[in-house]
């Protein structure tokens, strides 16, 4: 059960889709042959070899969670994101006509198209580092997304 809800978090971390991988069906294993008993003492050590195989792979398995989880969360924290759901982009970053003075300046940021009242999302995970109000920006939030990124 361990293993199986482990296996579970890893297909839903790795974003394998529904079906790609099934831990509730058994893996395929071919041929069939005549089946006999086993002697007790061989199903001993064979349970115990399986029970030492199973903690290894529980193991491993955990090991490879924490590497994708970790994945996971450096993802999350790359500005990938745009902050209004619905909306373009009406200034890009780098040299344009300057709006307020004339002449060719470099725009250091992008600009949104955004209605008055609708909702700013942050681009990725981060902690919010400034909040208020700034010259030459108006009302604005800082995150900082660790790894050297602030939006």
């Amino acid at each position: 059960n361990r293993l199986n809800a482990l296996g579970e978090r890893l297909t839903r971390i790795g974003r394998l889709q529904d079906g790609e991988f099934d831990f509730e069906k058994p893996v395929a294993i071919g041929g069939a042959g005549p089946v006999e008993d086993m002697p007790r003492q061989e199903l001993d050590i064979g349970l115990d070899q399986l029970d030492s195989q199973f903690n290894a792979s529980g193991e491993q398995l955990a090991v490879l969670e924490s590497l994708l989880f970790n994945r996971q969360l450096d993802m999350n924290s790359v500005p990938s994101r745009e902050p209004v759901a619905a909306g373009y982009v009406t200034s890009s970053f780098g040299y344009r006509a300057d709006p307020f003075r004339g002449g060719r300046a470099l725009h250091k940021g992008m600009d949104f198209s955004a209605r008055t009242g609708d909702a700013v999302l942050s681009v990725a995970d981060g902690v919010i580092s400034y909040a208020g109000r700034r010259a030459g920006y108006g009302n604005m939030v800082e995150v900082d997304h660790g790894n050297g990124y602030v939006t």
